[in-house]
């Protein structure tokens, strides 16, 4: 009996090793954060709040870009009109990134 309960604990920690993998780390800094929407940034070129708001599970992302951009990062924003599950309009943004600025050395 003991045998069998070490085995299916086993098998349960392995199983949940698996599914944690895909999670996002539990670092809620705002640096982490950064770090998390620059790789996305990086990876796929824009992404819009909701995104990252989903994906990243970052609620807040504004304050996050214009760290960022302080930082010396090119993030343009554009705005569009995203449609809710319930069919409400809101004004979403889209954050576009573009080259790097050197900020210690612009003129």
């Amino acid at each position: 009996m003991k045998d069998d309960k070490a085995n299916n604990n086993n098998n349960n920690n392995n199983n949940n090793n698996s599914t944690h993998q895909n999670k996002q780390p539990n670092d809620i800094s705002s640096a982490a954060q950064r770090v998390q929407i620059l790789a996305y940034l990086e990876k796929y070129g824009s992404a819009t709040t909701l995104q990252i708001r989903n994906d990243l599970h970052i609620l807040s992302p504004a304050p996050r870009i214009l760290e960022l951009r302080a930082q010396g990062h090119n993030i343009k924003t554009y705005w569009d009109n995203g449609t809710t599950p319930d069919n409400k309009v809101h004004r979403i943004a889209r954050y576009v990134l573009s080259t790097r600025i050197d900020v210690d050395n612009a003129a």
